[in-house]
């Protein structure tokens, strides 16, 4: 695993040697300069939201190894916070689905879901599986561990049951461990390709100046908004309320289903596509609301960069206003979805039709709904 400690001086480094690279009349739109926004969606955003998330997983495998050594309701307490922890530090990350993320098909490695319980189930009792497999996506990461630590029957004291004296304890806890492993070493893999001090695509990144297909900002906002519709708007929301099935809901293909944490999950991945479209890392910088704002996009008659930050912050509002837990509210009380889904809707057209125009880039995936 990288040592973090020295990631700053070597984005220094990077950005400095990229700076001196860089041919600036080629490769930004006039009046405004894109190498200062990569720089900052690098550096301020993504590598951090990296770097977060294998430090978070790192502590999930601290605290999956003390509960498995030490069974009892407290540790259970502090694997399932951990858990949670890296489950929100992960939405800030999803949207970053191209490069290494694609390279190393990351997002459905750790997060595809529903789970298929038949096969968590039979892994356990024939304790023969490969985790490195695509076909066992649906059996492990962080959709997996939300079914092994709360599962029909989330009391703590049967959970501890389940791992200490159940007649599959063992096998529990040794499939426990090795998809925890196999988590954290999947966030240690994604964030060490982007790392200066690994494999370093934050310096290719920033290198990529130019708005065709294979730039930075293409690459970027591709993946962006198509998680953003497939993932968040379909994912999140629309597919378990039932927008994909003729508005037949579908509770079980809600995320974080057993532990009831749909919709804390869905706001902080809205919360992550607001800070990379305004820029915001730990400090404030350069984002795609000040591209907007250089171009002087509009949207009828209104700054289409204002439009689009305002439709983010009602999309959130939205969301956050769905009753948890969310596989109840799709059959009980569907309302506030559907109003979130409308809201979601509106900020996909926004960035996928408006946006993408404004910035002159080319849409290079494909989906079946007619955006």
């Amino acid at each position: 695993m990288i040592r973090h400690r020295f990631l700053k001086a070597s984005i220094l480094l990077v950005i400095s040697a990229v700076a001196a690279s860089c041919d600036k009349e080629s490769s930004n739109s006039p009046g405004f300069d894109r190498g200062p926004l990569l720089e900052n969606l690098g550096v301020n955003i993504i590598v951090p939201a990296y770097d977060s998330l294998a430090r978070r997983a790192a502590r999930l495998e601290e605290a999956a190894i003390e509960f498995t050594e030490t069974r009892n309701e407290q540790t259970l307490g502090k694997l399932r916070d951990a858990w949670l922890s890296a489950y929100v530090a992960f939405q800030h990350c999803g949207y970053f689905n191209f490069g290494p993320a694609d390279n190393l098909i990351f997002n459905a490695s750790v997060n595809t879901y529903p789970i298929s319980r038949i096969k968590i189930d039979d892994n356990i009792s024939s304790g023969s599986y490969d985790l490195n497999a695509i076909s066992s996506n649906s059996a492990k990461g962080f959709a997996a561990l939300d079914y092994l630590l709360y599962g029909e029957n989330p009391d703590a004291e049967n959970v501890v049951e389940l791992f200490d004296s159940d007649d599959e304890a063992s096998a529990r806890r040794q499939y426990l461990l090795d998809v925890v492993e196999d988590l954290r070493a999947r966030c240690d893999a994604v964030y060490e390709r982007w790392s200066p001090a690994g494999d370093n695509y934050l310096g290719t990144f920033v290198s990529l100046t130019g708005n065709d297909v294979g730039s930075a900002t293409g690459m970027l906002l591709n993946g962006a908004i198509q998680y953003c519709e497939s993932d968040v708007r379909d994912g999140k929301i629309g597919i378990p309320l039932g927008v994909r099935s003729l508005n037949v809901p579908i509770p079980a293909n809600c995320e974080a289903l057993y532990a009831q944490q749909s919709i804390l999950l869905a706001v902080e991945s809205i919360k992550g596509l607001q800070n990379l479209y305004l820029g915001k890392g730990k400090t404030d910088g350069v984002g795609f609301d000040d591209y907007l704002t250089a171009l002087n996009a509009r949207h009828n008659g209104d700054a289409l960069a204002s439009v689009i930050a305002s439709q983010i912050d009602l999309a959130l509002t939205k969301i956050a206003a769905i009753p948890e837990p969310y596989s109840e509210t799709v059959e009980q009380n569907p309302d506030p979805a559907m109003a979130a889904y409308q809201e979601l809707q509106k900020l996909v057209v926004l960035l996928k039709a408006d946006m993408m125009s404004a910035l002159g880039i080319l849409i290079t995936y494909q989906d079946n709904d007619g955006d």
